[in-house]
């Protein structure tokens, strides 16, 4: 996590942020890795917890 971007879990209106996350293969060789996939929980309000849109699940392959 040294070289990714600090990237906060709470977001309050309308926004967008960006950044880039690194992970460190220790047991796999990169060549390996064939597909990514990416996973985010739906937004929730901050009273009750209920979600007020869509989870984010999508798999992107690596060439």
């Amino acid at each position: 996590m040294w070289f990714s971007d600090h990237i906060d879990g709470e977001f309050l209106g309308a926004v967008n942020k960006s950044g880039s996350i690194f992970y460190l293969l220790e047991n796999s060789d990169p060549k390996d890795v064939e597909t990514i996939r990416i996973m985010i929980s739906a937004p929730s309000t901050m009273e009750d917890w209920e979600d007020v849109g869509e989870e984010v699940d999508f798999e992107l392959s690596v060439n």
